[in-house]
């Protein structure tokens, strides 16, 4: 999938933060194929948005994708179950020490190879 990433565009109109949800804009996917063919969908209200929350599996699932192979696999857990109390924690370094990266990391190198991927 990351290898089709530079073939991506992306187009936005201005933020809309409308408190209606009948007055937001719908999110639209548009994806021009090699035969020149056009594939659209449109939705009102995109997963992850206060007018379609994502679920706690939903939740789960987007942490685990977005933190999968940045780092060991128990600093993930430890942060994707600590996260939701973070305001009552006593101080955020109970959180902070979770998140750390191979060396060398950050520069950008974690995103091209995962150190602790599967």
């Amino acid at each position: 999938m990351r290898r089709l990433f530079p073939l991506i565009g992306m187009t936005t109109h201005p933020r809309d933060d409308a408190e209606s949800p009948e007055e937001r804009r719908p999110a639209e996917i548009r994806i021009s194929l090699k035969d020149g063919s056009v594939l659209h969908r449109s939705v009102q209200h995109a997963r992850g948005t206060k007018f379609q929350p994502f679920s706690p599996a939903d939740l789960d699932e987007k942490f685990r994708d977005c933190t999968e192979g940045l780092m060991p696999g128990a600093d993930a857990a430890a942060l994707r179950q600590g996260l939701p109390s973070i305001e009552s924690l006593g101080a955020v370094r109970d959180l902070m020490h979770h998140l750390r990266f191979a060396t060398e990391s950050d520069r950008g190198e974690r995103f091209v190879h995962r150190p602790f991927a599967r």
